[in-house]
């Protein structure tokens, strides 16, 4: 595997991470108002009233991305540091500097 595709990686998650987190943020009333339950720490504040069921679902699935996300970086950071992540670049990769 080529270097640059570990890099890529890194690179795709960290940006899917962000913007997915980003996402569920400036939704929080959205998600406050789905999960809400009698005993619940959080509630919706004021706000317009409840649109479409869209708004809900893709709150709730920027969500599982953010988590797939973080949990993804943190199996290739977990790779690397155990030293397994080296072994799958190609040696012969001419991007590679050698001493």
């Amino acid at each position: 595997m080529p270097i640059g595709v570990v890099a890529g990686t890194y690179g795709l998650l960290i940006l899917v991470t962000l913007v997915a987190g980003y996402f569920a943020f400036l939704h929080a009333n959205t998600l406050a108002r789905e999960s809400e339950t009698p005993g619940n720490d959080v509630v919706a504040g004021r706000s317009r009233p409840v649109g479409r069921r869209g708004r809900a679902r893709r709150s709730i699935l920027a969500v599982i991305v953010f988590h797939l996300g973080w949990i993804g970086l943190m199996i290739l950071i977990g790779l690397h540091a155990s030293g397994t992540l080296s072994t799958l670049v190609q040696s012969q990769d001419v991007t590679v500097q050698r001493p």
